[in-house]
């Protein structure tokens, strides 16, 4: 999954430093976070591409919001199951998600928002470093509404799977317009695991799950290494 790199000052993707970071940045950014706290800095600090972390439940609610703006319709069980196994792969369930970012949507997001972050592109003997430009949002809203946007405008096979609550068929679209270049076995494996997850917890209530043990939480580690998005 996408991870911050230090890099220089734009208007757009302004980078925050982090602990691999020079001391006396460090510093200043402590500084800054003690001197501007509160909701503006925190949407501020999501836009650099900062981690976000969210629970399995907030992110439920905030696709299902998001599925009923951008369709009209809220979402059947079956849909927020897939949708959000989606959100869960791409972000480690939710605590390794960067600037709001439900689903490593690379570019620059609607309200201009964007980071370099370092992530992999293949797998296999064909796995490679690389550093791109992800979109960033100030909020979790903005960030889900985006996320389904862009589903339904570029990737028309796979919300129509979401839609009908097909997991395969969801991942079959995304592959087809190129959104991963994962091991699709692999991928279409893990969404059909955490989609089953989701489901068990009734997409609320996350805390009465057992834990779905080492296997699933391996996937996530490799597959979060492998996975890439090609610009929207």
């Amino acid at each position: 999954m996408p991870q911050r790199v230090n890099g220089s000052l734009s208007a757009r993707a302004r980078q925050f430093p982090t602990a691999s970071s020079s001391g006396a940045p460090l510093k200043d950014s402590a500084r800054r976070r003690q001197a501007e706290p509160g909701p503006t800095f925190s949407a501020h600090l999501a836009l650099e591409g900062e981690r976000t972390p969210l629970s399995g439940s907030q992110a439920s609610r905030l696709l299902s919001q998001a599925w009923e703006q951008v369709t009209g319709q809220p979402p059947s069980q079956k849909t927020l199951s897939t949708l959000w196994a989606q959100w869960a792969l791409e972000t480690g369930r939710g605590r390794a998600m960067r600037g709001f970012n439900f689903g490593g949507l690379k570019g620059t997001s609607p309200g201009g928002g964007s980071a370099v972050l370092k992530t992999h592109e293949g797998y296999g003997d064909h796995r490679v470093a690389i550093q791109s430009r992800f979109r960033t949002y100030a909020t979790p809203e903005a960030g889900a509404l985006d996320y389904v946007r862009t589903l339904q405008e570029r990737y028309p096979e796979a919300i129509q799977a979401a839609a009908a609550g097909n997991t395969q068929g969801f991942v079959a679209g995304l592959r087809k317009r190129g959104y991963f270049t994962a091991d699709p076995k692999d991928y279409n494996k893990a969404i059909q695991r955490l989609s089953a997850e989701h489901a068990r917890s009734g997409g609320g209530d996350f805390s009465q799950l057992k834990d779905p043990g080492p296997w699933v939480d391996a996937l996530l580690h490799t597959l979060a290494q492998a996975i890439a998005r090609r610009r929207g």
